[in-house]
């Protein structure tokens, strides 16, 4: 049998192991589920945010065109790209609803 041969051979073994697909597997499980974790703490980063800034423009009474722009971008958008519950839609209506000033 030739070199080539024996690693073709090699290779099909380790592909066709139930071992091998275990512990892809495994691998799999443990980086999505570290990206479930990940994800959930910047949900609830993003949720306090909101809260936080939304709270801020409403007891204020009014928001720049800036201030809109940057909480409907880095705050709003992201929180709902990441599956955010109607909290944020509902903040988000109440400062649509504020009085926009220079």
């Amino acid at each position: 049998m030739s070199r080539s041969e024996i690693m073709v051979t090699i290779i099909c073994a380790i592909f066709s192991s139930v071992g091998f697909w275990t512990f892809v597997n495994n691998v799999y499980q443990n980086w999505r589920d570290k990206k479930s974790a990940e994800r959930k703490a910047l949900l609830g980063l993003l949720h306090e945010k909101l809260s936080e800034r939304a709270g801020f423009f409403i007891s204020r009474g009014a928001i720049t065109r800036a201030e809109y722009e940057d909480f409907i971008k880095y705050v709003y958008e992201p929180y709902v790209g990441l599956g955010g519950n109607g909290t944020g839609e509902k903040l988000k209506k109440e400062v649509d609803e504020l009085r926009m000033v220079s």
